[in-house]
């Protein structure tokens, strides 16, 4: 299942629902989810009841340990090989295209041990605002060829920013204020700031 949606518009409901969905149905399967930012995984594991893959701690054994442990477990994409003991039912790979391009990168995953793990599945979910027929299309084409797997593509094309006002603001005090006003006047306020902000 490929799942082609704005940021913002449910895609961590859809997959509380599914793992939901395979409890009630499939109370043996195991699942993985796995994606780019460690921050991604906290709110995740917070929202689904997933196991955090540094749950138990950063070190190699540590992650080992607790992916031996997980039923359901989240995980970076750069992690996924302390998971390489345990077979997984369900993948769900979050920003798929990222991942894709991370496993090409300079610390690559080897695209074939990607394969390789989406070919051991029984159900696989790809997520991405930005999914693309040239990087995950190639992707499930060739997963495709080489299982039989059955296909459905999902894309939500409503605009999710519409009834909502976006002002380019020059400087944080700026920015600042009008948050406070906001707040003040009862309105919700979204903050966008640079991922890698430790705060």
């Amino acid at each position: 299942i490929a799942i082609k949606s704005g940021c913002g518009t449910g895609k961590t409901l859809i997959q509380k629902a599914i793992k939901a969905a395979i409890e009630n149905s499939k109370p043996e399967w195991k699942g993985l989810y796995a994606t780019t930012l460690k921050s991604v995984i906290d709110s995740f594991c917070q929202n689904t009841g997933f196991t955090n893959y540094l749950s138990g701690g950063d070190t190699h054994s540590a992650k080992k340990e607790t992916s031996l442990n997980a039923k359901y477990l989240a995980t970076t994409d750069l992690s996924l090989s302390f998971d390489n003991q345990t077979v997984r039912d369900v993948l769900i790979f979050d920003e798929i295209e990222r991942v894709i391009a991370n496993s090409h990168g300079i610390h690559p995953n080897n695209i074939e041990y990607l394969f390789n793990r989406a070919l051991d599945a029984k159900l696989l979910i790809f997520l991405d605002a930005d999914m693309s027929s040239d990087r995950t299309g190639f992707f499930i084409e060739e997963l495709c060829r080489r299982k039989r797997f059955q296909k459905q593509l999902i894309i939500n094309c409503r605009d999710y920013a519409e009834g909502m006002n976006f002002n380019l603001l020059s400087n944080q005090e700026q920015a600042m204020k009008v948050a406070i006003r906001k707040i003040k006047e009862g309105k919700f306020v979204d903050i966008v700031v640079d991922y890698s902000d430790k705060e």
